[in-house]
């Protein structure tokens, strides 16, 4: 067995040098642990982000269609009350021409004040023209027992 003689400087060098680089080995091995580590600790984080970005892509995808649906069915909603307020307008058209009528104008003046066609006029004229001579005659809001809807 060898042993070192202290007392030589290069032999105590080697031996300082030695132990300082098994220190340092030690070292960086201990650091190479903790990066490793730390490297699987940011992969599956990585992983968690890329899942949870897909999940976050698939919702986007289910509120866009609902909101597809609902903007669909709000327009449609909107169509159908702009229906029913021309209706309801029309209905208000009929009702003063069915007034003018009972005060006494005649076909001319429906069309004039109304806008209808002279057919329409005559008509309306037939059916509410002479309120003296029938108490039975209909409003356009109760329509005849046995008219056609």
């Amino acid at each position: 067995m060898a042993y070192i003689d202290v007392q030589d400087p290069i032999q105590t060098a080697l031996l300082v040098l030695i132990t300082s680089l098994v220190c340092l080995i030690g070292r960086i091995l201990g650091s190479n642990r903790k990066l490793v580590r730390q490297y699987k600790e940011l992969q599956e984080q990585i992983s968690s982000l890329k899942n949870d970005m897909a999940n976050l892509c698939s919702v986007a995808v289910k509120v866009d269609r609902q909101r597809n649906k609902i903007v669909l069915r709000l327009n449609n909603a909107l169509e159908h009350m702009a229906n029913l307020e021309q209706c309801q307008g029309s209905l208000n058209t009929y009702q003063a021409a069915i007034q003018e009528i009972k005060n006494g104008a005649d076909t001319q003046n429906v069309i004039n004040a109304c806008g209808f066609s002279e057919g329409e006029a005559e008509l309306l004229v037939k059916i509410y023209g002479d309120v003296k001579r029938s108490n039975n005659v209909p409003s356009i809001a109760e329509p005849r027992v046995g008219a056609a809807h």
